[in-house]
């Protein structure tokens, strides 16, 4: 008996509808439709992660400059000549991420061109590369100047990108002829930081002995890494953590002569391996990606067929690298929310008091959220036949006992409705009112319709861009309808 083929799918950065809704607010410079532009556009590269379309990125840090200028507009006198200088640097990091990406479209062929050679066909002009340089190289121009760049690259981000249908946007390509595709050059980009992270490997293996920072700062394979992290910092630690660099394979393990991995939570990457990377670690915790690298593993444990050897390195790194960080002033609070967020969907992989290190360093954490989050703990942490622990900091939340799952826990939708199936039937209190025992059974809330007025377009109250995937069903089946309770938003490959 044949099986059926299997649907084609592949993940989009956004759909046809959002699309046209985003190009509405592009060219809007109210401070709402800014907003709700970037919020959009963070879902988006959310969806994505490293695939997202690079003109999508760089409107993205573009449009983020331009609300901060909004809103310093509002500011009094007093308080507008101390946001002056973060609007700078919002401004030329902006300025600086669209010249590289016009500059590697240009780059085409074997002979490497100048920048200004190399953007010029696209349509810009010197005095934008010259205040490029300026930003990276001198001191950063006159909040004028920068704004003038700003404005540009938006306006020709809109002529070249924004213009096109969505399906020519979600292929990557661009209106100048003979360009290369953006995924074209992601690859080019992949590939470089590879090799500089395989030329850092061998030239570490013959030089053992150097660990002053004076000593680094002029290896040329270091500057080399530096450059790649300063060009596009999220592709190069997606490289860095991958299974031969920093995350050992077998193979690679047994050359170290060391025991094999441990998934115990107190097991370390042995001293050997932490010192051999050292270098590029000190140069990621100085400029200040802490929270990057941490959230880069993370992403690693998502994926559904990673090996143990690497899944035990991944968790000993970030257990590792939070438990160093959290007693530091180093990373802000906006660092702990965003490593909180991506914690909590592979919260299996840690235990509780893991996850209360990282939540004692979300000073902005509401008390109704930490209670959220330790609802999500219980239902991760549920284990066949057990009740689920009381937890100090959530005596509100329900401690029946749960019903057992064949997958050691609550992890599908069907063990989810079961849980909470079980727990309404346990509910017998006569006291209680029927919504008010609904809630007390399930730990589910009727929300409040004015909380949705200022919510930006595709999310909810409460939720963040991270929790967003969007699929294509490619299948030639099309009579497929959307499911309650779908993980992602499905859409049928046509119009």
């Amino acid at each position: 008996m044949s099986s059926q083929p299997q649907p084609r799918q592949r993940i989009v950065p956004f759909t046809p509808y959002e699309w046209k809704y985003v190009r509405q607010l592009f060219r809007s410079r109210r401070v709402s439709d800014v907003k709700e532009c970037v919020v959009i556009m963070s879902t988006w590269m959310s969806r994505c992660n490293e695939h997202t379309p690079v003109a999508i990125s760089c409107s993205h840090v573009l449009l983020q400059a331009v609300y901060a200028d909004l809103l310093a507009e509002e500011m009094p006198d007093s308080e507008k000549y101390m946001a002056i200088e973060n609007l700078r640097s919002k401004h030329g990091y902006a300025i600086v991420r669209f010249v590289n990406y016009v500059n590697e479209l240009g780059q085409t062929g074997a002979a490497l061109k100048t920048m200004v050679d190399a953007v010029s066909k696209f349509g810009i002009p010197k005095k934008i590369v010259d205040i490029r340089h300026a930003i990276t190289h001198q001191n950063l121009p006159d909040i004028s100047q920068l704004r003038y760049a700003t404005n540009f690259g938006l306006n020709w981000l809109w002529n070249n990108f924004w213009q096109h249908d969505a399906r020519i946007a979600m292929s990557s390509e661009i209106s100048s002829k003979g360009s290369p595709s953006e995924f074209s050059n992601q690859r080019g980009r992949e590939q470089q930081n590879l090799q500089s992270i395989r030329a850092y490997s061998t030239w570490r293996q013959k030089n053992t002995n150097l660990n002053t920072e004076l000593e680094l700062s002029e290896v040329d394979e270091i500057f080399a890494i530096k450059k790649n992290i300063l060009m596009d910092v999220t592709i190069f630690l997606n490289c860095f953590v991958k299974d031969g660099n920093l995350i050992q394979t077998p193979g690679q393990w047994k050359n170290w002569k060391l025991p094999p991995t441990n998934s115990d939570e107190k097991w370390q990457i042995p001293e050997a391996i932490q010192m051999f990377w050292e270098p590029i670690l000190h140069l990621v915790f100085s400029l200040k990606i802490s929270s990057d690298i941490i959230i880069a593993f993370l992403w690693r444990l998502r994926e559904q067929k990673i090996q143990k050897s690497s899944k035990d390195q991944v968790m000993s790194w970030v257990r590792m690298l939070v438990m160093h960080f959290s007693d530091q002033d180093v990373m802000t609070a906006d660092d702990w929310s965003r490593i909180l967020d991506h914690l909590l969907p592979v919260a299996k992989h840690f235990n509780t008091e893991f996850i209360d290190v990282v939540m004692r360093n979300c000073p902005n954490l509401s008390r109704k959220r930490r209670l959220q989050v330790h609802r999500i703990l219980d239902i991760s942490f549920d284990k066949p036949g057990t009740s689920t622990p009381s937890k100090s900091a959530s005596s509100e939340v329900n401690n029946s006992t749960t019903t057992p799952s064949r997958n050691g826990g609550i992890h599908t939708v069907n063990d989810l409705q079961q849980l909470l199936k079980s727990r309404t039937k346990s509910s017998t209190s006569s006291e209680v009112s029927a919504a008010s025992q609904r809630n007390e059974a399930t730990g589910i809330e009727l929300c409040d319709a004015e909380d949705w007025v200022d919510v930006p377009f595709g999310m909810a109250p409460g939720q963040r861009v991270e929790t967003f995937t969007v699929v294509v069903d490619e299948s030639s089946d099309n009579s497929r309808k959307r499911k309650a309770f779908d993980a992602a938003i499905i859409l049928d490959d046509e119009d």
